[in-house]
């Protein structure tokens, strides 16, 4: 896919690799699918940052020329849990470089293209998220109201998973904070969701932890997997059920 680096020279890159962790993509299936009235999607992936032949040559000319060390200002940190102060995020303006926001914007791509598409998207739509553990503790805070004793059995396997992949202690966070417009955290039914990057530049990876809370009656979302919802679930979802209602609306009101 094509990166513009908001600079003169356009980058052609291929996708980053997703790399194969078995404890991340049991991780990811546990999560996902339907517990206490919650529809839950979880992607729990790591891609490699390394590139090469013709796209490693051209991204280590565009890092001579200055292109890529460029700083950017990101929005301030956010926090989507209702207990802020237990965080410890930075305070005043925090900067990125251009070679990190290029890591983050690929891996979005690489995870959820072809349907959508975050080449485009802006330093502001992204921000920084504290440490591994301040990430964690937030999701935390997310998850364990909605999925319960069921989260709280697997926050250890979590975290021994992103230990063994990623050293959470020589990491970046960054948290996605799109405009809400065209990616797949702001289709209908949503009701809330996180994008979590974790970014070691030593080991050239990045981790992506993202989530998607759906109300039980939104349509089927494109990352979601049917099997892990009910019959009468995945039916009132559908087209067809919406316009039965809609049908029985008119029919009295008229």
């Amino acid at each position: 896919f094509l990166f513009c680096c908001n600079c003169e020279t356009e980058v052609c890159i291929k996708k980053m690799k997703l790399l194969e962790v078995s404890e991340f993509l049991s991780i990811s299936n546990a999560l996902s699918g339907y517990h206490n009235d919650h529809r839950f999607i979880c992607r729990l992936e790591a891609y490699s940052c390394k590139m090469a032949g013709a796209d490693k040559k051209l991204y280590k000319q565009l890092t001579r020329e200055g292109g890529l060390n460029e700083m950017q200002t990101l929005s301030p940190p956010t926090v989507l849990s209702s207990s802020p102060g237990m965080f410890h995020l930075p305070q005043g303006d925090v900067q990125a470089s251009k070679k990190t926001l290029y890591f983050l914007k690929s891996t979005l791509n690489a995870a959820f293209s072809p349907e959508y598409d975050f080449s485009e998207s802006t330093p502001s739509e992204f921000c920084p998220a504290g440490s591994v553990n301040d990430a964690c503790q937030n999701i935390a805070a997310l998850l364990t109201p909605v999925l319960g004793d069921h989260f709280t059995q697997l926050s250890g396997n979590i975290w021994e998973a992103l230990e063994h992949v990623i050293e959470p202690s020589e990491c970046e966070a960054y948290q996605y904070c799109g405009d809400g417009q065209d990616d797949p955290f702001s289709e209908e039914g949503i009701m809330w969701s996180f994008v979590y990057f974790f970014y070691n530049k030593k080991l050239k990876r990045v981790v992506l932890f993202s989530g998607i809370s759906l109300s039980e009656s939104a349509p089927i979302h494109d990352n979601e997997n049917q099997e892990d919802l009910p019959e009468d679930l995945i039916y009132q979802s559908t087209d067809e059920y919406v316009d039965m209602l809609q049908d029985d609306d008119d029919e009295y009101f008229n």
